[in-house]
Order: structure tokens, then C-alpha cells, then sequence
């Protein structure tokens, strides 16, 4: 059985601009922190609210994305005693605890 690669955000944005009518359309896009590979800097990035794909680094567009639904049923399974929100998407989390 062959593993699918993780999509980037570059590649997830790619697909929402050719989404047709009949398609679901999902609610967001969820971007892992990107790998800092000895890149460290203590400026800021600029404004974290701002929801413009065209301002995301080349880093940020390379790093690891995932499609976001509402409406999702997410159930973390806690079969090895480990914490059951290690594999639920931040924003599920945010959106569970803090609306």
C-alpha cells in the first residue's frame, strides 16, 4: 500500500482556486509551522490576523496543509494512554474550547 504524501499550502491553495460549483468547499486551511532548517530570526513576521494567501513565505507555502471542515468528526482514539488532542487540527481545538 503506498503512502500519499502531505499536501503543501501552496498546493492547497491551488485547489481551491479550481473548485467547482458542485464541490465541497471547505471552511479553511490548516498550515503546520513550517521547518526552521537553522532559520531563525527575532523580526516580525508583519500582521498575524491577515487571512491573505499572496503574504505567505515561500516557507509557509512549502510547509505541510490540510483542508479545515466545520462540520467534521473528529475522534482522537486513546488507545495508548497519550494525550487525545495530539492528532486534532489547532483550529478544531480553538474552535472547541474557546468559542
Amino acid at each position: 500500500m503506498q503512502m500519499k504524501r502531505p499536501l503543501t499550502a501552496a498546493e492547497l491553495l491551488e485547489e481551491i482556486e479550481n473548485i467547482d460549483d458542485d464541490d465541497v468547499v471547505p471552511d479553511g486551511i490548516v498550515i503546520m509551522p513550517p521547518d526552521d532548517f537553522g532559520y531563525n530570526t527575532d523580526c516580525d513576521s508583519g500582521d498575524e490576523d491577515c487571512n491573505d494567501p499572496d503574504k505567505l513565505n515561500h516557507r509557509q507555502l512549502a510547509a505541510e496543509a490540510e483542508f479545515y471542515f466545520k462540520d467534521d468528526n473528529i475522534e482522537a482514539e486513546d488507545s495508548s494512554g497519550e494525550d487525545s488532542d495530539d492528532n486534532i487540527p489547532l483550529a478544531t481545538l480553538a474552535e472547541r474550547y474557546w468559542c
